[in-house]
């Protein structure tokens, strides 16, 4: 075999099968040796690397749901309806509502709720898989996310996505601002939609009335 300089003796890519296991099917997908998690491990910046060696064919979005309709019913609760809206129409949502990945999910490849919106169906039928206008919709993101967690804080289990996300633990992540809380996603969110821009995705994306 010849790679340029790199010359292999037939003798010694004999031996290539046995070692297969590491970058080949025959080794579990989430075993923490395989390539997969290899290349993550090594590429922190690009998320999901994980799931697009082996991606998921259809988006698991019933716990999103749950999740948003237990927060819509908490600001009715509240006399508060009006306060769980589409991000980008800025009108209110009934129970049927979609899901959007704020960041495009065929560039996450993950349904982790710190990505996710309610939306009106048709918003999501326009803005599909592009990237957002960040200094319009990601403060619009951001607040909306910081009342779902203020919502959802007597249930620590639903913060698991936001704690692994922004590294913080639940009592110091329900302890920030919303000004604080609009930071930590601009440090997650902005790097990641730089890349994606990078990839070739359309950016700036804003909703036409």
């Amino acid at each position: 075999m010849n790679f340029g300089r790199l010359v292999l003796a037939p003798r010694k890519t004999a031996s290539f099968p046995r070692f297969s296991p590491q970058i080949g099917p025959r080794r579990p997908q989430n075993h923490p040796f395989s390539a997969r998690h290899y290349l993550q491990a090594r590429n922190p910046n690009v998320p999901g690397i994980v799931n697009k060696m082996c991606a998921p064919t259809e988006r698991q979005l019933t716990a999103a749901r749950q999740f948003w309709r237990m927060f819509r019913s908490d600001f009715v609760d509240s006399g508060k309806p009006e306060r769980f809206r589409d991000i980008y129409s800025e009108r209110p949502l009934g129970d049927s509502f979609a899901i959007d990945h704020f960041l495009p999910w065929s560039f996450v490849v993950h349904d982790l709720l710190w990505n996710l919106t309610p939306v009106e169906p048709a918003t999501n039928s326009s803005k599909n898989d592009l990237l957002p206008d960040l200094e319009i919709y990601l403060p619009r993101l951001a607040s909306l996310h910081f009342d779902a967690l203020q919502a959802a804080k007597s249930r620590p289990k639903l913060l698991e996505d936001y704690t692994d996300c922004f590294k913080q633990d639940a009592n110091n992540l329900l302890a920030l601002g919303e000004t604080s809380f609009l930071a930590k996603y601009q440090e997650v969110i902005v790097p990641q939609a730089q890349i994606t821009m990078n990839q070739g995705f359309q950016a700036g994306w804003r909703l036409r009335n």
